[in-house]
């Protein structure tokens, strides 16, 4: 058997060796238990935490300003402007790229979007709201990229 020679070894120390070797092992033991198990379980915790709390954050600063953001149809603001004119002119206050302008039935403008900061769309959509467009449909998905995001919306409004 395996252990049979390092039994043997281990009754031929001394007891004073004998005691150090169990007190080694011991302390091997506690350490592989911390280090393989308790230790990422740990990390791994505190790292879960650190994304709900910035998730709640994300989510608080949502609901705070979700009415900023929300299409109200019952009192859109009439414009003098055609809607690609408004779209088009508030993109470029923003540095924002318009990859696609196409109109679209019933006064309805589809806009696309490639690779903008969350940060700056969410500023071009109150601007366009401002200026008379009502956001009819939107679809955000994330990007490679940290902090931006690719966008599709569908506008109506104008003149």
């Amino acid at each position: 058997m395996f252990w049979q020679p390092v039994l043997d070894w281990y009754h031929q120390q001394t007891p004073r060796d004998q005691q150090v070797l169990k007190i080694g092992a011991v302390a091997l033991i506690v350490a592989i238990f911390y280090f393989a198990i308790a230790n990422p379980l740990i990390s791994g915790r505190d790292k879960l935490e650190k994304k709900i709390v910035a998730a709640e954050k994300d989510l608080s600063w949502m609901m705070q300003n979700a009415a900023r953001f929300k299409g109200n149809k019952n009192r859109q603001i009439k414009s003098n402007q055609p809607a690609s004119q408004i779209a088009t002119q508030s993109a470029k206050k923003f540095g924002i790229v318009l990859t696609r302008v196409q109109p679209k039935r019933n006064n309805q403008l589809g806009l696309w979007l490639d690779t903008v900061k969350f940060n700056d769309l969410m500023l071009y959509l109150e601007d366009i709201q401002q200026k008379g467009l009502g956001i009819d449909s939107i679809d955000i998905n994330k990007s490679p990229n940290p902090g931006f995001v690719k966008v599709t919306l569908t506008v109506s409004g104008g003149v």
